[in-house]
């Protein structure tokens, strides 16, 4: 992590930023990558220890029955509370409305997990999407045109497991059928209305002063 190399152990980053120019920094959920820097950066970055990334909490409770891989495309009904997004946005409004009630200027930052693998989300938001109606690539084994080649990898993720398809190797040049590909991408698009939900809930908060 950048607080281990001769470049970066001096570095400033953004939550630090602020707090060095008077503000006051209050931080959750995934604000850097755990333990990369330790303890979140401690109180370089803030003001007050931020709310730690509770991975227990961003995993999928359920595996395959024939792989028993642990499902990536996973709807849950579960309380609220044990999505860790939730409590990551339960600690901002709390921080924001702290913050508020201060004389101080400040510096609030949510770490939302999701859309990151698993898809591991509330139902309702699955219940948000037809395989039906989601459009996917026709073709997908060949690089589309003008993409760099950085952005054509799998970044180690080299299976993905559903419930109805089970686990399939991810190799770059080899498709995925369409129906596998409308399976994930509701997952990816049932994750990215749900952060939608709770970034709306934390703009509510702030316009309300």
């Amino acid at each position: 992590h950048f607080r281990i190399t001769n470049e970066g152990r001096d570095s400033i980053a953004l939550p630090q930023y602020f707090k060095n120019n008077g503000y006051y920094v209050i931080g959750g959920g995934k604000t850097y990558q755990p333990g990369k820097p330790p303890d979140y950066d401690g109180l370089k970055s803030w003001s007050e220890p931020p709310l730690p990334l509770t991975k227990n909490l961003t995993r999928c409770h359920h595996v395959h029955p024939r792989s028993k891989r642990i499902l990536d495309v996973c709807p849950e009904m579960l309380a609220r509370r044990d999505f860790m997004d939730e409590r990551t946005a339960d600690h901002s409004e709390n921080a924001i409305r702290r913050a508020v009630a201060s004389s101080q200027p400040f510096f609030v930052v949510a770490g939302f997990y999701r859309p990151h693998l698993r898809w591991h989300v509330p139902q309702s938001y699955y219940d948000l999407y037809n395989n039906n109606k989601i459009s996917v690539a026709q073709n997908s084994r060949f690089k589309p045109h003008g993409m760099p080649d950085i952005a054509w990898t799998s970044e180690g993720c080299h299976t993905l497991t559903t419930l109805e398809y089970g686990t399939h190797q991810i190799e770059m040049n080899q498709p995925l059928s369409l129906n596998i590909a409308a399976e994930l991408r509701k997952g990816y698009y049932a994750c990215v209305s749900f952060i939608d939900h709770l970034v709306g809930r934390l703009l509510t908060v702030v316009n309300s002063f």
